[in-house]
């Protein structure tokens, strides 16, 4: 069985996704995760909370572009991804805009 730790790095590497030991570190303290506990689905919540965190950081980030080589991400693909694992946790998308009926206040 894989370890928390490598369920994120693994989860992440879809992505190109590398997280610094430090990043890693702070979102294993972060949601009171143990890095080398082995991976169970009682950590699935916290894990996907995990996810969650560097994968609304990524969507933040800035397309690069320097000489030849460019890095951009699929931004909706990225977007579709978060808003499975909102759902899964029971969190509303952020994204999904709400409409609201007010016409009782008229």
């Amino acid at each position: 069985m894989a370890s928390i730790s490598e369920t994120i790095t693994d989860r992440l590497a879809v992505y190109s996704i590398e997280l610094t030991p430090v990043r890693l570190d702070t979102l294993l303290v972060d949601q009171d995760l143990n890095g080398p506990d082995t991976y169970s689905k009682a950590q699935s919540a916290a894990v996907k909370t995990a996810l969650l965190s560097v994968l609304t950081d990524l969507l933040a980030m800035p397309d690069v572009t320097e000489g030849g080589m460019s890095l951009k991400w699929d931004r909706s693909a990225v977007q579709v991804y978060c808003n499975q694992l909102r759902s899964d946790l029971g969190l509303t998308a952020t994204s999904e805009p709400s409409v609201v009926d007010r016409s009782n206040l008229w």
